[in-house]
C-alpha cells in the first residue's frame, strides 16, 4: 500500500504496535503522561508538569 498512514506517521518509535494507527494511538495516550508524538508540544506532558 503506497502512502499508508504507517509511512506518514512522524513517531520515532517504529516498533510500536500502534505506529501508523492514529486513532488507536490517541486513545492509548489518553491514559498516559505524554500525548502522542505527532500532537505534543516538545517537552510538555499532558498534565503540564515535568517529571
Amino acid at each position: 500500500m503506497i502512502g499508508s498512514e504507517k509511512d506518514k506517521c512522524p513517531c520515532r518509535k517504529k516498533s510500536c504496535k500502534r505506529h501508523g494507527k492514529c486513532e488507536e494511538c490517541i486513545e492509548y495516550h489518553k491514559t498516559k503522561k505524554w500525548e502522542p508524538y505527532c500532537i505534543r508540544k516538545k517537552g510538555i506532558p499532558i498534565n503540564g508538569k515535568e517529571g
